[in-house]
């Protein structure tokens, strides 16, 4: 019971349980991709899953099964009663169905208060909270309108998402509703985001570039929130099925060079304290001269030779002895937010007059 409630032991398990869950969506991507017939969702679901490993598929399928269920029954309905032959074009008809039931019924919205949320990109989520994403609502959406007999297309709109009926001219725009649109009325769209008009981003795109995008959104939203683990994990997996193109690669050797965390570290076997090492991962500690607190997440013998100046300097009148165990720290600075340290352990004491979180 103990060995489960030690700090370090969850820290090492954390990041084993994440390299295990991401080689297994690798596969799972891969996979359901020499599959021509893999449903839209399915690689949805499988990223989802890299996020929640124990998501179960099949309770996702029920859930898309149920809304298209219900859309189906009110369609017969409407079917029966109509006296004379409606003049309405069978996918319009459907798509006013799906309409009513999404954006009315059950009321989902296009998140735009909380844009940049990591759960705006897993379909669980999308569903649960009812609020998503252009890319994370298309994908419901169309994993609902192929159910109910039509055939989409995804459509790579830049700095949007869209639909597209299969053969046609019609688009979906789910983030705005559903709302239906014409190819002059993309064009129109595109300008008003400042898009060159070009009949390019009106193609549909193959089910990888789907996803390919989908990792590339949370990719960013965890650099931008210093998840360094989520990160690469992400990367990796936008690496993983791009096979054909060595672009991701060199942003990711780019961006791994820039948070200085090496490929190997991944690789090699945790690091056990030594009499000189202190504090282990997870200690609570405070900063002595500025009171500020914070959590280890790893730490060094000495000092660093590659490491010339702290990640994020925030206590540049603190002269560094190198000769002392050097930790990295995760501060909370009230003027900055979270800050990523290198700090001696001269600096440091710990934290006993709070309890643990």
């Amino acid at each position: 019971r103990d060995q489960w409630n030690n700090l370090t032991s969850k820290y090492y398990a954390r990041r084993l349980c994440l390299r295990i869950i991401t080689g297994w969506c690798i596969q799972t991507l891969r996979d359901m991709l020499r599959n021509e017939d893999s449903p839209i969702e399915q690689g949805a679901i499988a990223i989802a899953q890299w996020a929640y490993p124990l998501l179960q598929e099949e309770v996702v399928t029920r859930q898309l099964d149920s809304m298209a269920s219900t859309i189906r029954s009110r369609l017969d309905s409407e079917s029966t009663a109509m006296e004379v032959e409606s003049i309405e074009r069978p996918e319009e008809r459907i798509i006013k169905a799906i309409n009513f039931h999404l954006f009315t019924d059950l009321q989902f919205t296009g998140n735009t208060a909380s844009y940049y949320e990591p759960e705006n990109s897993f379909i669980n989520d999308v569903i649960r909270r009812r609020t998503g994403i252009p890319i994370s609502l298309s994908i419901l959406y169309s994993a609902i309108a192929t159910r109910l007999g039509l055939q989409i297309d995804m459509v790579g709109f830049p700095k949007h998402f869209l639909i597209k009926v299969h053969g046609g001219d019609l688009f979906i725009d789910p983030f705005n509703n559903g709302r239906m649109l014409r190819k002059e009325d993309c064009f129109t769209l595109m300008s008003s985001m400042g898009i060159p008009r070009d009949e390019l981003y009106l193609q549909e795109i193959r089910p990888k570039d789907v996803y390919v995008r989908m990792l590339n959104n949370l990719m960013f939203i965890y650099r931008d929130r210093c998840n360094t683990d989520l990160l690469l994990s992400s990367l990796e997996l936008v690496v993983s099925l791009s096979s054909v193109s060595t672009r991701e690669r060199t942003f990711k050797a780019q961006l791994e060079n820039y948070l200085a965390i090496r490929e190997q570290d991944f690789n090699e076997p945790p690091k056990y304290r030594t009499c000189p090492i202190r504090y282990s991962v997870g200690t609570l500690i405070r900063q002595v001269n500025f009171g500020v607190i914070g959590v280890i997440f790893g730490w060094d013998t000495m000092l660093r030779e590659s490491v010339q100046t702290r990640p994020r300097e925030l206590f540049a009148d603190t002269r560094l002895r190198r000769d002392q165990p050097f930790y990295n720290v995760l501060f909370h600075d009230s003027g900055q937010g979270l800050q990523q340290v290198y700090v001696g352990e001269d600096e440091l004491e710990p934290v006993i007059d709070i309890q643990p979180i």
